[in-house]
């Protein structure tokens, strides 16, 4: 069951496991995440991909530009997603 909450007071953007520092899309949703679905969790709140259908209700986010830490955080290039939901390896660019 999905239910709509306020919104909550997570990191914009924040780290995703395997990803980095990323920011996520700015409409998560509080329910069970299902297999390959990005949810925050933790005392310091990161990003992580459930490999299984979760039983526990968590804010499900998706990861939507990489960031770069300078002194504040900026938008980078879109994270991009194969057919199956996988993230596809960062591309590097040469400054």
């Amino acid at each position: 069951m999905t239910r709509k909450l306020p919104n909550p007071s997570l990191p914009n953007p924040m780290n995703f496991e395997g990803l980095g520092l990323c920011f996520w899309s700015d409409f998560p949703v509080w329910k069970c995440p299902n297999r390959g679905e990005w949810f925050a969790s933790g005392a310091v709140v990161s990003g992580y991909r459930a490999r299984q259908h979760l039983t526990t209700e968590y804010w499900v986010v998706r990861p939507t530009h990489y960031a770069e830490n300078v002194t504040t955080a900026r938008r980078r290039g879109a994270v991009q997603f194969t057919q199956g939901g996988l993230p596809l390896p960062r591309r590097r660019v040469e400054a």
